[in-house]
Parts: structure tokens; sequence; C-alpha cells
């Protein structure tokens, strides 16, 4: 057993043992302004004490009393800050703020109901890229990757930065070589391999998961939205894969067979614009206001420096057979899409 496998599995073991013991989801919301249910409390309270301050747990255990006072809301900020780049001390189900704390948990939850093999497996694929695990000083750090695509200006930055640090540029050929971890197709494995031995070797300044976003966006380390998707229905279809380093970009993904109206759309499909961005369907409910589905992107973001990375959203079409009038959700509603959604096509492997 390697020495870093057996440095990760004693710094996660505590945490998710302690997510086995937790109710999967809460029922209603927690934090400030929040229900507050005595029950959803103490679940919320116990996630957040199996989570390293490093990840944005708290810096003292929380009493485990159900009750929501100063300590815990400020310790569902600091969560927040660190994970998700905003605060509003509130969580809410089945919401970016609970999935989050879920998946650090170990507990593969979707924004949907994954009710089929298909949404299960992806389920637990979106958690392998959306938590990278490292150990810093003893203590587990999960780390959602950043966005980074490596053509244009960013590509040349980061060529550029590997060529000015010999010492990184030799730890990524010695990590990962020159395949696809380098032109934004890397795999979680990739990606773990990577972080880890940057922070061993000292590189990684500061030791948090911020500071390894910036390490990672810095040197071109990471996974763009084709390579996420295309790796991902490998995954379901593994018969005759996409070449997900060569080949699979969005260009390509959008030539793929068209899904004929949203009654046909399942788990794995894809939500493609063009040449520009693609989103994979993870979860697909087909519910009394139509269809609803979940999908897993990678993409830049206006609040964190480094890319919102992997993230989930969740979308319905009122009507069953065209592709019109796309909603977006917004905690417990749904508004319009806006233009650019709406101008997605949909494709399949």
């Amino acid at each position: 057993m390697s020495s870093l496998f057996t440095r990760l599995l004693t710094v996660l073991v505590s945490s998710l043992l302690l997510a086995e013991q937790s109710c999967a989801q809460i029922q209603r919301s927690v934090g400030a302004d929040g229900v507050n249910q005595s029950a959803d409390v103490e679940t919320v309270q116990r996630l957040l004490n199996s989570i390293s301050n490093i990840s944005g747990g708290p810096d003292m255990d929380l009493d485990v009393d159900g009750k929501v006072g100063p300590a815990t809301i400020a310790a569902i900020k600091h969560f927040q800050t660190t994970q998700l780049g905003f605060q509003d001390g509130k969580i809410d189900p089945r919401q970016n703020t609970e999935l989050r704390l879920l998946r650090m948990n170990g507990i593969h939850e979707v924004l949907g109901t994954a009710d089929s093999e298909d949404e299960k497996k992806l389920a637990e694929f979106t958690t392998s890229f959306s938590c990278i695990v490292v150990a810093v000083d003893g203590k587990s750090a999960s780390v959602r990757p950043p966005y980074h695509i490596n053509t244009g200006k960013r590509k040349a930055k980061a060529e550029e930065n590997r060529r000015d640090d010999p010492t990184v540029a030799n730890l990524l050929k010695k990590c990962v070589g020159n395949g696809g971890a380098m032109v934004g197709k890397a795999t979680p494995d990739e990606i773990q391999q990577v972080l880890q031995s940057a922070i061993d070797a000292n590189l990684v300044t500061p030791r948090t998961p911020d500071g390894m976003r910036a390490f990672l966006s810095k040197y071109g380390v990471s996974t763009d939205c084709s390579g996420l998707a295309s790796r991902a229905c490998n995954l379901l279809s593994p018969v005759a894969p996409l070449d997900v380093v060569g080949k699979a970009n969005t260009a390509s993904l959008a030539k793929l067979t068209k899904v004929s109206s949203p009654a046909d759309l399942k788990a794995g499909d894809m939500m493609v614009k063009g040449g520009s961005h693609v989103r994979l369907l993870t979860d697909v409910d087909v519910t009394p206001a139509g269809i609803e589905f979940t999908t897993l992107e990678s993409t830049a973001s206006s609040v964190l420096a480094n890319g919102d990375g992997v993230g989930e959203r969740r979308w319905r079409f009122p009507k069953l057979d065209e592709f019109i009038d796309l909603e977006q959700a917004s905690a417990d509603s749904f508004a319009e899409a806006s233009e650019s959604d709406r101008s997605y096509i949909y494709t399949r492997k």
C-alpha cells in the first residue's frame, strides 16, 4: 500500500464514518433565516464538524445540539466562503451549499433524484471530479478544481508559467507527462497526483483550497467542459469511446446524434452550444410541470478568480415534445432561462 494512499485513507476515514451516520439530506433550510428544524440542524452540525478547517470546517467543533446560534451560522458562512465563493449563512435542501457539504462527506447526492443506475454512476462521477482530496499537514483538504481551457491566451500563459518554473515543469512531467492533463483534459486522479506532489514539495502557497486552485490554474492542470462531458459519456457507454484528448471538443460533441424532444432526454445526454460550451445531463425526471434535468459542467465564473470549476444546475422544459421555453431553477422555483441558455441543442453519444 502506497504511503500516499495510506495517508489519504487515514484522513478520510473519520468523515466517511460520520457521513454514514448522518441523514443524506436535510428536509428544510438551516442557518440564517432558515426553518431550522432540530434534526436538520444536527445533520448540518455533524457534517460541518467532519470537515477539516483547511477545507472550510469550523476551527472548533460545533455543539451538535440542533440549535442555530452565532457559531453555527459563522461555520456555514466560513464553509461557503472557502468552498463556493459566497456566503449567506443559509443551507437550502438540494442547493449548492448542501450538495457541496454532502459530497465532501462522501455522499453522492444530486439536484434531482438519481434513481437509475446511470444516474447513480454520474452522481459518483460528479463527486470524483468536484472533490479532489489531498493531505495537508495530516489533515484532509477537499478542492474543487478550477476551470481552465488550454487555448489562446490561457494556453500561452500556462505554457509560459511552466517554462519560467523548471521545478514545477519537472514535477508535471513526472506526474502526468505531456498528455491530457496539459490540455484541459485531466482526470481526477491526475489532478490529485499533481496537487499532492506539489504540496509535498512545498510548491503551493497558501496551502488552502484557494491556493491549490490558483496553483492548478496557473499551470493549466484542470478539466474543461468537453473533457468532463466526454469522459462521462465513455463511462456510461465504453464501446467506441470518444477521443477525449484528441477530438472530443464542443464542436464535435455538437455533431453527435440529436435528441428529438425533452421526453427523450436521459442521463448521459449533452446540452451543447456550437463550439463554445457543453453541459452533461446527470439526472432526468418527469414531473407534473414538465421534464426537469440536472447538468454538470466545468465553467468560468465572475465570482471565483480561477473559474467556477465543476458545478451543477437544474433546468426544466414545460413541454414534453418541444425544446422551447427552457427554465432554470433558483432556490425552490423556476424562471425563464437566458437567451443564451435557450440556444443550446441536445445530443447523445
